[in-house]
């Protein structure tokens, strides 16, 4: 169980209906963005000389670098949380240290970065103010794993969401609308 706050025992499957098919969905559901927000921000035609892209890196102009991470929003009484696969923006430096240990335990790697995504229910306009560039703590999991962003404290929704946990009526608000 990925619960980094003890906010479920005895949990159970998650379980929504999709309002895309109708059907019944069990498990936890996982979002994600393919590229940070910025990689739309340049022109298409330039992409191919501005940017360097894969799964889990992204830099921009050579000076802007960014990470994949899991955001997981724990989901009260559910066995697995809501998980966002979100962008991080790291310092050149912090950058050039994860993407060294790509494909290796990366257990000690812990920096600070920031958010650079929206997100269903959290964006500005819908509570709490803007999501960009919250400032989260990213941490390295073993080889194969995405690291971890864990957002800093602050009086945000999200922030809240995250260490305390969401009802079930939320998650499903939350996924009902996303494809799965």
């Amino acid at each position: 169980m990925r619960n980094s706050y003890g906010v479920n025992d005895g949990a159970k499957e998650f379980e929504f209906i999709c309002a895309c098919c109708g059907k019944p969905q069990r498990g936890s559901p996982a979002y994600g963005y393919d590229k940070p927000m910025e990689y739309f921000d340049i022109p298409e035609n330039e992409r191919g000389d501005r940017v360097q892209y894969d799964t889990d890196t992204c830099v921009i102009d050579r000076d802007q670098h960014y990470i994949k991470c899991t955001l997981d929003i724990p989901i009260i009484g559910a066995a697995e949380p809501l998980c966002w696969g979100v962008w991080i923006k790291l310092s050149a430096t912090a950058f050039e240290s994860y993407r060294d240990g790509i494909g290796s335990d990366q257990s000690s790697f812990k920096e600070v970065g920031w958010l650079t995504c929206t997100l269903p229910g959290y964006n500005e306009l819908d509570q709490g103010g803007s999501l960009i560039n919250l400032e989260v703590d990213v941490v390295g999991n073993p080889a194969g794993l995405r690291p971890s962003a864990y957002l800093s404290e602050r009086d945000h929704p999200l922030v809240r969401d995250q260490h305390n946990g969401i009802s079930w009526a939320q998650a499903k608000a939350y996924v009902s609308s996303m494809p799965h």
